[in-house]
């Protein structure tokens, strides 16, 4: 029920609005809106050494990410596919990373 203020600049109580739905955060929602397959133990074991080798390799996030999502025409691809394709992807995605910290195409 809402009453008429009083005077200008009263505030006076009215019903309540329905509460907010929380917003849902895109990392948060369920794996059942999402329409990639799950990745297999062994995509898992790849996908988590390529990006280690690349954190430790690299150093900053943009790198990093540039490295693993970028297409090299050496590889044929992007290095993160080619690591979850096979064991090969994955050797050869490793080897453009350079021991001196850099990436070669």
């Amino acid at each position: 029920m809402t009453t008429a203020p009083e005077t200008p600049g009263d505030v006076v109580p009215t019903e309540a609005a329905p509460a907010a739905e929380p917003s849902r955060s895109p990392m948060r929602r369920s794996r059942s809106f999402d329409n990639r397959p799950a990745l297999t133990p062994d995509q898992r074991r790849r996908q988590a050494r390529i990006v280690r080798l690349a954190m430790d390799t690299l150093g900053s996030a943009d790198a990093i990410k540039g490295f693993l999502n970028d297409r090299h025409e050496g590889l044929g691809g992007r290095p993160l596919d080619l690591a979850l394709a096979s064991d090969e992807g994955l050797a050869a995605a490793e080897a453009l990373i350079l021991p001196t910290g850099g990436v070669r195409d």
